[in-house]
């Protein structure tokens, strides 16, 4: 499928800073699933360039005396492949193990847990098809809606009201896999919105 991505953030200050430091985290990867055809973030100032742990390109924009008003875009098409939400290990400085410890939001209570350990023979049979089933089952008991969660929802929460967003749906999974002593990582993404066109 070929994605036509356009992201603006603006920023308006009612008392414009002296000094702004920023870093953006902007740029989509290329992979198995997907390969960036053009890309590029216009904003002012000058960005630098680096790249982190995990293997992200991430750009630091610093501007002395920003305007009151401040945007930045990131657009370019991206093609993407149909992997089953499989992708082969990436190399990046950090261990795998890494992935394997629970956070605040994906820490698994009792329930979470139990729910998890239902998969056990599961993924040691077929670990891509248990998973596949798991995300699923999770996606039927965590029914999605807006409004019930937000950015410091934990997984638990979600987990035990049945309602939530896409992001619970992921932390839910990541704390039930890493329960299970599988490496999971949150990766954000775009909902993919799709328009029909009238003539």
């Amino acid at each position: 499928m070929r994605l036509n991505i356009r992201h603006k953030t603006v920023y308006r200050y009612q008392d414009a800073p002296l000094f702004s430091a920023q870093v953006f985290r902007l740029t989509p990867r290329t992979n198995v699933s997907q390969r960036v055809q053009r890309w590029r973030i216009d904003c002012p100032g000058e960005l630098s360039e680096w790249t982190d742990a995990f293997g992200n390109l991430c750009h630091t924009l610093a501007i002395d005396d920003p305007p009151e008003h401040l945007e930045v875009i990131a657009a370019g098409e991206v093609v993407t492949t149909d992997s089953s939400g499989v992708l082969p290990p990436e190399h990046g400085d950090l261990p795998i193990e890494v992935f394997l410890r629970q956070t605040g939001q994906t820490m698994p209570d009792a329930a979470m847990a139990e729910f998890a350990a239902g998969y056990g023979g599961k993924l040691a049979a077929d670990r891509i098809g248990a998973m596949h089933e798991m995300m699923g089952d999770i996606r039927d008991r965590v029914d999605y809606q807006l409004g019930k969660t937000d950015v410091d929802s934990v997984a638990r929460d979600a987990f035990a009201s049945g309602k939530g967003v896409c992001q619970d749906h992921a932390h839910i999974f990541i704390g039930c896999l890493r329960a299970q002593g599988i490496p999971a990582r949150y990766v954000s993404g775009y909902l993919a919105v799709r328009v029909r066109l009238s003539l």
